[in-house]
This record gives C-alpha cells, sequence and structure tokens, in this order.
C-alpha cells in the first residue's frame, strides 16, 4: 500500500508558516498619528482612492487589496467561537496549539462573527496522530485509525505473512501463517485429490474429502464436521412421494429396511438373510419360505395362508393327526393349530397358561390324549379366560376346547361343546308377559320381573312463580302404563300439572285429549310434596311406543320449580 508524498493538511501549514515568515519581512508603512487599521480591512476585498494619510484615508486607501485568511501556528490554547472575522481569521485558517499534549491542529470551517467553528483535524507534528507525524517512506506502511480516532502505523511484515484482527480494542498484526495444523489455506494438502474445506468449531479450516463416487455429504450437526457417505433410508422423507424407484446397480433390487425390491419379487428379510419371498402369479399372490423350492398361493380374498386355513367354503386344518403336548407346571407351547394334550403325571392335570406362537392372533384346538384323562383348563388363572367365567374340564374322546388368541391383550379365550357350573331355571310356559325381563336372583338363577322407567318432567319459572298454560312436550320411545306419579316442588306451594297425549301424526296434543281426567290430575295443595302410587282411575294410563305428552298447568301458587316423575312399566 503506498502512502502520498504529500497532504492538504501539512501543505496549508506550511504555506501558513511562510506567509508569516514573509509578512515580518515587508517594512511596515507608518501611521498617521492616531490613526489605526481595522482588523476588517484585513479580510475584505476593496478599492483604493486618493485620500490623505489620516484615520479615514488609511482605512481607504486599503481597498483594492486582497489578503489570505490569519492563521495561528503557536496558539496556547484551543481556538473558540470568538476567534472569527472580526479577529481576522477566515474559513480555512489554521491553529495549532503547541501548549496540548499532544499538539492539536484546527481549521476554521465557519468565520462568522462570534460563532466561529474550528474543526479539530487531529494531533499536531508528535506523536501517530495525523499525516505530519507518520514515519518518512523509508518503507510501506499500512494507516489505520485506532479506537481514539487517531491514525497509526503498521509496518507490512515480512513476505508472506498476513494482517490479523486482534479485536476492535487492539491494533491488528502482521503475522505469520501456521506451519502446519488445519488452520489455514497453507496448511492443506496439496491438491492431488479433490477436498471439501470448511471452518470448524473454533474458527479454523479443516479438509474433507469427497469420498467414493456416489456418495453425499452429511451434516452431524453445529458442533461436529460433516462427512461423505452413501444415503440411507432414513435420509427419505416420511413418506417418499417419489413415483419411481429404480435399482442402482442391474440385478440387484432396491432394498428397504429389510425388505428387497427385485425382479417382480418382494424378498423379506430377518436378521438380515432372506426368510421368506412373495411373487404374483396372475391376480394371485403366491409366497414361499427361504428354506422351500416350490411357491404356495396365498388366497388374496381371504389372506390367509394355505398352509394352515384354506379360503373358500371350508376352513380345515393340513395334516391328519393333531400333535401331542404333555403340561408342564400349568403350561404348554403352541407349535400347531390342533393338540392333544397329557397330564404330567397320573390322569389328571390343570392347564392356566399357553405360549402362543409369534406372529400375532391365533386358533387353538384342544383335546385330551387318553379318554381317561381328565385336563381342566383353569378360568383367569394364568393367560385363558374361559367362556362363562368357569373352568372347563376335557375328558373322553369327544370333549374338545376351541381357543383364539389376542395379541393385543395376551390373553386366550376358550370355550367347550358344553360348560359346567352354570345353573339354568326351567321356567315353564306362560311364566312371562310381554315387557317382562329376565333377572338374576342372587342364589344363582333368574327370575322374571316387570321393567319399570321412570320419565321426569321439570317446570321452572327461572327464580319467579311457574305461570300456567303449556309448559313443553316429550316424546316416549317405548310402549308403557303409567304406574304412579310424584309431584316434587321447590317449597311449600299448590299446582295443578294435567297431561295431554297423542300420537306424532296428530301433533300437538290439546285438552280434549287428557289423560287424567277431570279432578283426577296430579296435584299438590299447599303442601311440600304429593304423590300417587296406584294410578287405576284416570282416563287413560297407556303410551304407545312413539306418543308424545304434553304438560299444562292449570292453575298455581307460590311453586317457582317443581319436577313431575312418571313411574312407567314397559308393555
Amino acid at each position: 500500500m503506498g502512502i502520498p508524498r504529500e497532504d492538504l493538511l501539512r501543505r496549508q501549514a506550511r504555506e501558513a508558516l511562510r506567509e508569516q515568515i514573509g509578512t515580518r519581512t515587508v517594512r511596515e508603512p507608518k501611521l498617521v498619528e492616531g490613526a489605526t487599521i481595522e482588523p476588517a480591512a484585513h479580510a475584505d476585498t476593496h478599492e483604493g482612492g486618493s485620500d490623505p494619510i489620516t484615520p479615514a484615508g488609511i482605512g481607504a486607501s486599503q481597498k483594492g487589496h486582497s489578503h489570505p485568511p490569519k492563521h495561528n501556528l503557536a496558539a496556547t490554547a484551543a481556538p473558540g467561537a470568538s476567534n472569527d472575522e472580526t479577529a481576522g481569521y477566515g474559513v480555512g485558517s489554521i491553529w495549532i496549539d503547541i501548549v496540548a499534549s499532544p499538539r492539536k491542529v484546527y481549521v476554521c470551517v465557519d468565520a462568522t462573527a462570534g460563532a466561529a467553528v474550528w474543526l479539530d483535524i487531529g494531533p499536531g507534528a508528535a506523536g501517530a496522530h495525523g499525516p505530519a507525524s507518520h514515519t518518512e517512506f523509508a518503507a510501506w506502511k499500512l494507516i489505520h485509525t485506532d479506537a481514539n480516532g487517531d491514525q497509526q502505523e503498521i509496518g507490512l511484515g515480512t513476505d508472506g505473512q498476513v494482517l490479523t484482527s486482534t479485536g476492535a480494542a487492539s491494533a491488528p498484526a502482521m503475522e505469520n501463517l501456521p506451519a502446519a495444523g488445519p488452520h489455514g489455506p497453507e496448511a492443506h494438502t496439496e491438491f492431488g485429490t479433490w477436498k471439501l474445506i470448511h471452518t470448524d468449531g473454533s474458527g479454523d479450516q479443516q479438509e474433507i474429502a469427497l469420498g467414493a463416487a456416489g456418495t453425499f455429504l452429511r451434516s452431524a450437526g453445529a458442533a461436529a464436521a460433516p462427512t461423505c457417505s452413501a444415503i440411507q433410508a432414513a435420509d427419505l422423507p416420511d413418506p417418499i412421494t417419489a413415483d419411481t424407484i429404480n435399482e442402482k446397480t442391474p440385478g440387484n433390487g432396491s432394498l428397504v429396511e429389510g425388505v428387497l425390491l427385485k425382479d417382480g419379487l418382494v424378498q423379506l428379510r430377518y436378521s438380515g438373510a432372506v426368510a421368506a419371498i412373495l411373487k404374483a402369479y396372475g391376480t394371485n399372490v403366491h409366497a414361499r419360505n427361504a428354506a422351500d423350492s416350490a411357491y404356495v398361493p396365498i388366497r388374496a380374498l381371504a389372506g390367509l395362508f394355505e398352509d394352515y386355513i384354506h379360503a373358500g367354503k371350508y376352513l380345515y386344518l393340513t395334516g391328519t393327526e393333531p400333535s401331542e403336548l404333555t403340561i408342564s407346571g400349568g403350561a404348554i407351547t403352541q407349535t400347531s393349530s390342533w393338540h392333544k394334550l397329557q397330564p404330567q403325571s397320573g390322569t389328571s392335570d390343570d392347564l392356566d397358561t399357553i405360549t402362543a406362537v409369534a406372529g400375532g392372533s391365533a386358533l387353538l384346538f384342544l383335546q385330551v390324549s387318553d379318554a381317561a384323562d381328565t385336563i381342566t383348563i383353569k378360568h383367569n388363572t394364568g393367560n385363558i379366560i374361559c367362556s362363562g367365567g368357569a373352568d372347563i374340564a376335557l375328558s373322553g374322546d369327544q370333549d374338545l376346547a376351541i381357543l383364539m388368541y389376542n395379541a393385543i391383550g395376551a390373553k386366550w379365550y376358550c370355550l367347550a361343546d358344553r360348560v359346567t357350573g352354570l345353573a339354568v331355571q326351567d321356567l315353564g310356559s306362560g311364566a312371562a308377559t310381554d315387557g317382562q325381563v329376565f333377572k338374576a336372583d342372587g342364589a344363582g338363577g333368574v327370575v322374571v320381573e316387570d321393567d319399570f322407567e321412570t320419565i321426569n318432567f321439570i317446570i321452572d319459572g327461572g327464580g319467579e312463580a311457574i305461570t300456567t298454560g303449556i309448559k313443553g312436550d316429550v316424546q316416549v320411545d317405548f310402549a308403557c302404563t303409567i304406574m304412579a306419579w310424584s309431584i316434587l316442588p321447590d317449597q311449600s306451594g299448590s299446582i295443578v300439572i294435567d297431561i295431554w297425549k297423542d300420537s306424532y301424526a296428530n301433533f300437538p296434543p290439546t285438552n280434549a285429549d287428557a289423560m287424567p281426567g277431570a279432578g283426577k290430575e296430579p296435584t299438590l295443595s299447599a303442601t311440600t310434596k304429593a304423590q300417587d302410587t296406584d294410578v287405576t282411575d284416570w282416563a287413560t294410563d297407556d303410551i304407545a311406543a312413539g306418543d308424545i305428552l304434553r304438560f299444562n298447568v292449570d292453575s298455581v301458587a307460590t311453586v317457582e320449580r317443581v319436577t313431575l316423575a312418571l313411574k312407567v312399566k314397559r308393555t
């Protein structure tokens, strides 16, 4: 970087000094006694005249002269607003404060009387504060401004050095590049192979080899260096939206999460090896295990393997005989869908736990191996739930238990061709009527009872006394008979509620459709409750399924809220 041989401030200061020296060598004319020269005479340009040398003439005789602005190159203080045009200073005047340390240089930028403006342009001739203070140009230098606004020099250093920042509070410096280590361009290997250059967490430059053909740059996060590696399934978006995925190498197929797609085959892998293969034949899907040589069809509609259950008009198990299992500690492990059981010892045993085959839900058929043996399947002792909530005993040649495994609940659900321990009551003919229901009697049997419901209708005056008139409608979805009613008010009072009934087709009901009849309406008379437990004298007490009941207040006193409860029996 080159520095100019001369600058404006130094030249102005030198010219101002010459002017001061030149002025002192000129013989000054003597003035007429009492005459003075106004400061303004040095600042203005005006035409002269022929007036005699008098105080007035002196001023006139100066017209026609031009003077440069005044300078002060040996001041003992900084200039102020009063160092203005009336004192002979003008725009461009130089003022050097030789007392300040370091010396200060000012230039006048506005000489208006009483409001002069002087610009501090930096230190004077000593110290590293301005152009005049810099060393002569024996060597190339860099000039910079420090934190105080002063100009400073930096030597350019030796060949190969670079300018290094040391922060905003310190001067930069010329430093060597590191001779070794991954810290900068000089430290990197020669260009024998292509490289990627990146900056690590310490600000140092590092190299990354581009890796083998077909690899991609993979981020390892902000705290670790990236690497080049092959694309992986985890790198793909979820879900993958590509229309087509083709194999990279012809004949190798495409492997996705253990599933190899190759030449129309779907190869399912387990522990890195091919376990099963699926293949399409026409409109059906066929499958084979890796160890098998032939494919077997999968019935597409049923979605079941022909090895176990055939999809069609019938369900059958392959093989001619069930396999035998011996109970051990109350448990067996399923190996097929049909087993005959042997006791661990003797002629009887309990079965409470069955370990299912891997793969989800399963179906299992159980019999005893010897007709003289008895195997009791225990209810909810292990992982077996028996139908009816009771143990199931298998004995003889014809007893059979059917179990279904629920993989979600990890439970077997068992039912047998017969259930023991459940008593059924013989009700006889004509013992029950329409609308009645069976209920447990608490002693292991069942009884027949009427089925009762309650229809509740609430009338609320909203904090005020209830008024007379229609209060609402209720549709009843089942056939029934009103058996009783209750009135439950919020306070002691009186109220008469009429009930009108009609079909949906004839909606709305009117007073002509009243069920109780005159004088039979549910009534509360100056009390806190009322009830009729045996409604037998109404005009009609039957309700057909779908009928609509309308509630009308005939009269009321004091009551603000009331509930009318109708007890009905389903019919």
